[in-house]
């Protein structure tokens, strides 16, 4: 694993993510995480499950920065 990527990443998606909350809906996971839970959670955190895999941004509302 290039941990550079890696936080590089991480560091894209969070400057996409322009609240310091926002809600993440998990997903499945070999290890035993279920879908569809819904959680808040700080915005590094979200980006670091986001790139894992393990979440993504609750699609009801739009908590990306607008892009120009």
């Amino acid at each position: 694993m290039d941990l550079r990527a890696y936080y590089r990443k991480v560091r894209e998606v969070e400057s996409d993510i322009r609240d310091a909350f926002v809600t993440v809906v998990s997903r499945a996971t070999a290890d035993g995480g279920k879908a569809g839970v819904k959680t808040d959670v700080p915005r590094g955190l979200a980006a670091r499950l986001i790139v894992e895999g393990k979440a993504e941004l609750d699609g009801t509302v739009d908590r990306r920065k607008p892009q120009r």
